[in-house]
């Protein structure tokens, strides 16, 4: 836009149109949705709420274990296989990881006696884990219910946006691989203007 009048591109040649403009126009969108919601800032905090989601879901498995120092990998395949699942509140059972390494559950997790001691040891222990579960599916559920209605909210925007920098000649119509083009200079508005963007 220069002045008070708007400028206007239009195509000059429909060659080379093998990219359909919706597939075209939807890539636009969604690149510049996901620049504008996650900035900076934004990715700092989503980095730092999933690494605290790794750090509980570690945390988790460790103090199930008789000596956590010594079984490094069993505590890193449980934290990474339990990261997605912990968005819709579910935990790919300790035991199970174990296995999959070829590890025995009964030797290397603590085990408890019938006394009444070692009872209430384990009932601390699963209270311990519990919770830890709670937090870790709070965390990781909250975040990605976040980040989703984020992205909606801004792809919305960012479509109504793109349709008015089109038409305020901000951003290059839509007609990826075309060359040819010519320019109009015309008023705030135009009955023309309108249909041909419409049209192409």
């Amino acid at each position: 836009r220069a002045g008070g009048m708007h400028i206007f591109y239009f195509f000059g040649s429909e060659r080379a149109l093998w990219v359909p403009k919706n597939l075209e126009l939807a890539v636009r969108v969604t690149a510049k949705t996901f620049r504008d919601a996650f900035p900076y800032r934004s990715r700092v905090a989503i980095g730092s709420s999933f690494t605290a989601v790794m750090a509980i879901g570690m945390m988790e498995c460790a103090i199930q274990l008789n000596d956590p120092h010594l079984y490094m990998p069993l505590l890193v395949k449980y934290t990474l296989w339990n990261f997605f699942p912990s968005m819709i509140w579910d935990t790919i059972p300790a035991d199970t990881v174990a296995w999959s390494l070829g590890l025995d559950p009964l030797e290397i997790f603590r085990q408890f006696g019938s006394e009444a001691a070692d009872l209430a040891a384990k009932a601390k222990m699963n209270m311990g884990v519990q919770g830890l579960k709670v937090a870790r599916s709070i965390l990781a559920s909250f975040m990605t219910l976040t980040q989703i209605i984020r992205v909606l909210q801004t792809a919305l925007k960012v479509s109504e946006w793109h349709k008015e920098a089109i038409l305020d000649g901000r951003e290059p119509p839509v007609g990826h691989g075309i060359h040819e083009r010519f320019i109009r200079m015309g008023g705030t508005a135009s009955d023309v203007t309108e249909l041909s963007m419409a049209r192409y």
